[in-house]
């Protein structure tokens, strides 16, 4: 399931086409990444809740974060890089159709930005929060 629901984040990112570079549960060094926009998916945790065992039924709570990478246009550019591509992935999420039909909820929980520290490169960390149940 860790793997489908990130896929299917991924898959969505891509269709979109305004992603230059997208990558699966790693997330790289802001410098290294070739292309601008960019963006990392990576299922970063989960807990199985005990309290909520049925049969062979289990039930987990899961963190998805993406990461958004951008870029200003010049050095001396000071622009919000990142504001329009944040909107998008929220509205993603909240219409992805596997997410929808494959999890109890899948929402996102918070987003942090950080505010040009790393000028003039632009990041966004999106935290996912997913619930589903998963028979063994």
């Amino acid at each position: 399931m860790r793997v489908k629901l990130v896929e299917a984040i991924l898959s969505d990112l891509k269709k979109s086409k305004r992603y230059k570079n997208l990558y699966k549960n790693i997330v790289p060094l802001w410098t290294d990444i070739p292309r601008f926009p960019a963006v990392s998916v990576l299922y970063e945790s989960e807990h199985k809740d005990l309290s909520r065992l049925s049969g062979n039924r289990f039930y987990y709570e899961g963190i998805i974060l993406i990461y958004l990478f951008n870029k200003q246009k010049s050095a001396n550019s000071y622009e919000d890089v990142l504001s329009d591509f944040i909107t998008e992935i929220y509205t993603l999420i909240k219409n992805n159709t596997y997410l929808r039909n494959n999890t109890i909820d899948c929402s996102v929980a918070e987003m942090k930005r950080e505010g040009g520290i790393v000028h003039p490169y632009a990041i966004a960390q999106i935290k996912i929060t997913v619930k589903y149940q998963q028979t063994v």
